[in-house]
C-alpha cells in the first residue's frame, strides 16, 4: 500500500522526439525549465526523453510500461519553451476532477465523421513560434477552469490511468484512439484553463488544421471502424407498429436508409392480425441490427404502452421514435447527431427539424411548420415552453420528428415508482391524446436547449385510420391542452403571473373553437363526459371566472389521475369557496390576486 501510495506520487514528463538532434535540443530546455511541482513537497517529479519508435503509440506503451508514476505528461511536438505553472495547471483537472483519464491544453468534440479537423467546438489553446520569431496562438474558446471534451490535441496530453495505447493505427489517430479507449472505461477527457502560454512549441503542428491524403484517408477509415461506437453513439430508432403494413414498411426502410452508422431499429407490434409479422421476416434475416417484439394484441392507452415498451427494450444513447405511418429523411439522423455530439457543455435537450405533411399515397401536401426559421437555430427551454402554451401550437413536431438524448427520457413511473425510460409525461402527468407535448414541456421545464434545423428532415402521414380522429381522443387532446397550462401554472415553470395565466386561457378558448366544428355520428360515455367538461371551460372563460377554470381542470385531473399522483400536493381547497387553488396562493380568487 504504501508504495502504490508513492507511486500516485509520481509525475512523469514524457518527451518523445524524432532524432537525436532535437532530443539533445529538447534536453537543453527542460533542463533551462524552472517547474513548480502542484502539491509542493508532494509530489516526485521526473523527466524522459525518447526517440519514437515507428509509431507514436509504440513509443508511449514503451514509456508507460518503464515508469511507475501515475501520472504521465506526454509531449510529442518540439518545444521551445515551459512556462513555471506548465504541471501544476495541467494537474489541477486530475486533482479537482477525479474521473478525468486525460487533460490537455487544447480540445473539441469528436465530430460524427472521426476526422478532427472538422472540429466546430474547440476549447484551449496552443502557442507557438512562427518562422520570423512571432509567438502567435492556435486555439479554440478559453475555458472556464475545466471543459469537457471528447478528444486533446496529441502535441501535449497527460494521463492519470494506466491504459494501452491502440498500436495498430496510424500517428494522426493515436490520440483520437486512445481518447476513445479512456471514453469506453468511462473516464472524462479534459482542456483546462491556462492564463499564460505554459508550453511554447517550435511550429503549428495543432490536430485542428487541415489533413487530406490517401495516407490520412486510409487512417481516419480504420479509425471509424474501429471506434465506431464511440465516434458515433448508438441511436435508437423505435417503431410502434399497428396493423397497416403497408405505412409500416415505408418507415422501416426509411429507418434503414439512415446514412448515421450506428442504428438499432426496434420494432414493437401492437397488431390485431400477423400482417407485419410476416413482411418483417426477411428483414430480421439481411439486418441484425432489428429487434422485433410481436404482443399478439395491444398492449392498451392507444399504443402509448406499446411505445413505452420498445423505449425499454433500446439500448441507444440517443432515441427516434419512429411511428409507423411516417417517414425519415436519410440524413436525418447525421444532421441532428452533427448537433449533439458538438453539445460538449451538455446543453441540448432535444432536436427537431422542418417536416412534410404526406397522404396515404406518398403525395407531399405541404410543409406543416408553422415556425419557419431561414437558419438552424437554438431555442432556450423557456422559448420553447412558453411559445407552446402561448400559440397553443406544437411548433416542435410529431415524435418521429424530434431526436431525443436517452438520459433525458428518464424518469419515475407515477402509477408503479419504477424508474422507466418514459415520453408524454409533463411533471408526472401522462398524456392520454397528444404523447408529444408532453415530453416536450417536461424536457423545457429543466432548461435545456432546443435546436430548429430549418431543413426537411422527415414526414408525417395524415390518414383516416389515425387516433386523431378517434372521437375519444379528439375530444380529449382539448382538455389534455388545458391540463398542460394548469400543470406550468401550478409548478411554477413558464407562466410567471396570473395575468399570462388568462392570457393562456383565453388562447385555448380560440384554439378549442374548432371543439364545436366536430360531428360525431355516436357517442360514448366518456366523449360525453369530456364534451361536457370543455363546454364548461368555455362557459367559465366567456364569463371571466379564471380561478373556477383552474378549479375544473384540477378537479377532472385528480379524479382522473391515480390517488399518489403529483398534482395533489401542490393544490389546497380555499375554505370560504371550496375552489381549488395553488397551495401557495398563487391564484387569483374573483379577479383579485392572493400573492
Amino acid at each position: 500500500m504504501a508504495e502504490r501510495l508513492l507511486n500516485e506520487r509520481k509525475i512523469l514528463l514524457a518527451i518523445i522526439c524524432d532524432n537525436v538532434t532535437e532530443l539533445q535540443r529538447q534536453t537543453e530546455i527542460v533542463k533551462a525549465a524552472k517547474f513548480v511541482l502542484p502539491l509542493a513537497g508532494v509530489f516526485k517529479f521526473e523527466a524522459r526523453l525518447a526517440i519514437k519508435d515507428r509509431n507514436l503509440a509504440i513509443t508511449c506503451n514503451k514509456i508507460r510500461r518503464e515508469t511507475d508514476a501515475k501520472y504521465i505528461f506526454f509531449l510529442t511536438a518540439h518545444a521551445n519553451d515551459f512556462g513555471s505553472a506548465f504541471l501544476t495547471v495541467i494537474f489541477n483537472a486530475f486533482f479537482n476532477y477525479p474521473k478525468v483519464g486525460i487533460a490537455g491544453l487544447m480540445g473539441s468534440e469528436m465530430p460524427i465523421s472521426g476526422d478532427v479537423t472538422q472540429a466546430k467546438e474547440i476549447y484551449g489553446s496552443y502557442f507557438y513560434k512562427d518562422a520570423a520569431g512571432n509567438i502567435q496562438r492556435h486555439g479554440g474558446k478559453v475555458p472556464l477552469l475545466y471543459q469537457s471534451v471528447h478528444v486533446v490535441d496529441s502535441g501535449f496530453f497527460a494521463t492519470s490511468e494506466d491504459i494501452p495505447f491502440d498500436e495498430n493505427i496510424g500517428d494522426d489517430f493515436f490520440l483520437a484512439a486512445q481518447c476513445c479507449r479512456y471514453r469506453r472505461a468511462g473516464y472524462d477527457i479534459g482542456v483546462v484553463y491556462s492564463e499564460n502560454a505554459d508550453v511554447i512549441f517550435s511550429a503549428d503542428k495543432c490536430n485542428y488544421t487541415p489533413k487530406s491524403g490517401d495516407e490520412y484517408a486510409q487512417q481516419l477509415n480504420v479509425f471509424r471502424t474501429r471506434y465506431k461506437d464511440v465516434v458515433t453513439p448508438l441511436v435508437s430508432i423505435c417503431i410502434p407498429s399497428y396493423n397497416q403494413p403497408r405505412f409500416f414498411e415505408m418507415a422501416l426502410q426509411s429507418a434503414l436508409g439512415q446514412t448515421y452508422p450506428n442504428i438499432e431499429i426496434i420494432v414493437g407490434d401492437d397488431s390485431t392480425n400477423e400482417d407485419i409479422k410476416n413482411l418483417i421476416q426477411p428483414y430480421l434475416q439481411r439486418f441484425p441490427n432489428i429487434k422485433y417484439f410481436f404482443h399478439g394484441k395491444p398492449l392498451g392507452k392507444k399504443g402509448l404502452r406499446n411505445m413505452h415498451f420498445i423505449m425499454n427494450q433500446s439500448s441507444g444513447a440517443y432515441v427516434n421514435v419512429l411511428l409507423h405511418d411516417d417517414a425519415l429523411g436519410a440524413e436525418k439522423i447525421s444532421r441532428m447527431m452533427e448537433y449533439f455530439v458538438r453539445d460538449l457543455k451538455n446543453k441540448i435537450a432535444l432536436i427537431t427539424s422542418a417536416r412534410l405533411l404526406i397522404n396515404e399515397n406518398n403525395q407531399i401536401l405541404r410543409r406543416i411548420n408553422p415556425w419557419q426559421p431561414s437558419e438552424d437555430t437554438i431555442l432556450s427551454g423557456e422559448e420553447v415552453g412558453r411559445k407552446i402554451l402561448f400559440a397553443r401550437d406544437n411548433f416542435i413536431g410529431e415524435l418521429s420528428t424530434v431526436l431525443l438524448k436517452r438520459t433525458t427520457l428518464l424518469t419515475k413511473d407515477p402509477e408503479t415508482g419504477k424508474e422507466i425510460f418514459d415520453i408524454g409525461n409533463f411533471c408526472g402527468v401522462k398524456d392520454v391524446a397528444y404523447g408529444d407535448i408532453g415530453t416536450w414541456l417536461n424536457l423545457m421545464k429543466s432548461g435545456g436547449d432546443c435546436v430548429f434545423i430549418k431543413d426537411v428532415l422527415s414526414a408525417f402521414r395524415q390518414h383516416s385510420a389515425q387516433n386523431t380522429y378517434d372521437p375519444v381522443m379528439r375530444t380529449r387532446l382539448y382538455i389534455e391542452f388545458m391540463n398542460y397550462i394548469n400543470i406550468a401554472w401550478l409548478n411554477n415553470v413558464f407562466l410567471h403571473n396570473w395575468n399570462e395565466y388568462v392570457f393562456c386561457c383565453k388562447n385555448w378558448a380560440f384554439f378549442a373553437s374548432d371543439f364545436k366544428n366536430i360531428k360525431l355520428k355516436t357517442m360514448s360515455d366518456e366523449v360525453r363526459f369530456f364534451r361536457t367538461v370543455i363546454k364548461k371551460f368555455f362557459k367559465l372563460i366567456a364569463e371571466g371566472k379564471y380561478a373556477e377554470v383552474f378549479d375544473c381542470s384540477i378537479r377532472f385531473l385528480l379524479a382522473t389521475l391515480p390517488d399518489n399522483n403529483s398534482i395533489r400536493p401542490l393544490v389546497k381547497r380555499n375554505e370560504q369557496t371550496g375552489l381549488w387553488e395553488k397551495a401557495d396562493n398563487g391564484i387569483m380568487l374573483y379577479g383579485e390576486q392572493m400573492c
